[in-house]
């Protein structure tokens, strides 16, 4: 498995902001179309898992992640599991309205979060080939 540096040619990257929901917990919020399904962000080393919300259309889209989770079922559905994206936000010190950076890794598949002015090594991922890919969506469905 190689790695590859989050300031890699390969590597896009979108900047995106930390907000406070109604409840008062951190969001991220990014003006880039994301897939709706369960996503891989890397975070500190770690693969976490979200479900982007997103509005808009692709030139004008907007993506909220409400949390990181330990798995997709957890992203699916937070209730009851553990949000990793406040202790993260914590740990940097972001609070709302602070930037972020979003490193497009394998883009609808995975992705990593760091925090601006800090360099991340990534390990190098294949995603799922597009037959897998197309399972899963499958069993998604039933």
């Amino acid at each position: 498995m190689g790695r590859v540096a989050s300031d890699h040619p390969s590597v896009d990257t979108v900047r995106g902001r930390i907000e406070r929901s109604r409840t008062g917990r951190p969001k991220l919020v990014v003006d880039a179309p994301l897939p709706t399904e369960p996503v891989r962000i890397v975070v500190e080393g770690t693969e976490r898992y979200a479900s982007p919300s997103v509005e808009g259309t692709d030139d004008d889209a907007t993506a909220t992640i409400r949390g990181l989770y330990a798995g997709p079922e957890a992203a699916r559905d937070p209730s009851g599991h553990e949000n990793h994206l406040a202790a993260w936000c914590d740990r940097h010190d972001l609070d709302a309205g602070r930037a972020v950076l979003l490193d497009v890794l394998d883009a609808d598949f995975r992705y990593g979060l760091r925090a601006p002015g800090n360099r991340i090594v990534y390990d190098d991922y294949a995603g799922p080939d597009d037959s897998l890919r197309s399972i899963a969506e499958d069993v998604d469905r039933d």
